[in-house]
């Protein structure tokens, strides 16, 4: 569809600080060789939104991760959601520790790390994939072509919206976000991933 390019980021969840503060930066920090999408979700929802991508280089140093989101917190950003696998926690750690920070975890249970200071956790069921490659070598039926997965396969799950946070989100936040992962997992908007 039209918003393809737009909604890109979406398959990994991050549309979902798109609706996080009005006017805000938002910052994406995966880890080293990591592919991101150029058409922004928090740019599409709300153009007077800012974003950075910032490649940590490490998928492994939580401490060099941690000291780069506090100096993006510190120096204006406001939500980070960290994609760097281990080096994500320093993303919820530096969270922690600086007054207003907000981040959205990338897995279950980092919320712990910064509990009043995440919105959610992105959930990854890499398990579909898994599953389903295993299933296909199984029964001998491995295709030409590599199947690229996503919400309708149910490999991001809607998350829990965290209810320690400190500033939850209201109701209408909440739908621009159920929407926009509704119009994922039924078709409606398109996803090219090549």
């Amino acid at each position: 569809t039209e918003n393809d390019e737009a909604s890109d980021i979406s398959i990994a969840g991050y549309d979902l600080f798109a609706c996080l503060p009005e006017e805000g930066e938002i910052v994406l920090q995966p880890g080293e060789n990591r592919r991101i999408p150029l058409g922004l979700a928090p740019a599409y929802v709300n153009p007077d939104c800012e974003v950075l991508v910032s490649i940590a280089g490490t998928t492994e140093d939580v401490a060099m991760v941690k000291e780069t989101a506090k100096n993006l917190f510190e120096n204006g950003y406001d939500v980070i959601a960290p994609n760097a696998d281990q080096a994500s926690l320093g993303v919820m750690e530096a969270a922690n520790e600086v007054e207003g920070a907000m981040a959205i975890a990338n897995g279950d249970g980092m919320i712990t790390v910064a509990p009043n200071n995440t919105v959610t956790a992105v959930i990854m069921n890499t398990a579909v994939g898994y599953y389903a490659a295993f299933e296909q070598f199984r029964t001998n039926s491995i295709p030409e072509e590599v199947k690229k997965y996503g919400i309708a396969d149910n490999l991001i799950e809607m998350p829990e919206w965290n209810p320690d946070f400190f500033a939850p989100l209201a109701e209408e936040q909440i739908a621009k976000v159920q929407g926009a992962y509704d119009a994922l997992a039924n078709g409606e908007v398109t996803i090219n991933l090549d």
